[in-house]
């Protein structure tokens, strides 16, 4: 089973917001389940797929901290 990973990323000025990962990690597992392994490109498409889901988790969860506790 993968290991599932919290990172931390520091915001200028604002508290440490918590990232959690764990969404991201079962989107890998899904992808990996269901695409092929002997296409080279497949595990291009995971990494980009998983960087992205993980990316606009982060905005998601950014924007939704400024505007509840900075409008």
């Amino acid at each position: 089973m993968r290991k599932l990973w919290v990172g931390t990323v520091p915001l200028p000025g604002r508290p440490t917001v918590s990232l959690n990962l764990t969404s991201c990690g079962v989107f890998f597992f899904t992808l990996h389940f269901f695409l092929p392994y002997h296409f080279i490109f497949t595990l291009s498409l995971q990494f980009l797929s998983c960087a992205l889901l993980c990316l606009l988790t982060y905005i998601t969860k950014v924007s939704i901290y400024l505007l509840c506790y900075h409008t």
